[in-house]
């Protein structure tokens, strides 16, 4: 079985604590969402990409996307 994970709305540099503590604990794949969640009115203004390449950096196995991009 494998595991993967979703990150919503964290800063960069969480994203990639969080993809090295994934890839170490046996997850393979970490996703980013581009859209924002319709319940809340904050918009943090974080991009997915800018995020999937910390967790790039951070790795060497996970396999990391963007949720939905438009």
């Amino acid at each position: 079985m494998e595991l993967g994970v979703c990150v919503r709305d964290r800063p960069a540099a969480e994203v990639a604590r969080l993809a090295r503590f994934a890839e170490a604990h046996g997850y393979r794949h970490l996703f980013v969402p581009d859209v924002r969640a319709r319940s809340t009115s904050v918009v943090s203004g974080r991009d997915a990409f800018v995020s999937l390449a910390a967790a790039f950096e951070a790795t060497t196995e996970l396999r990391c996307g963007v949720g939905v991009a438009a």
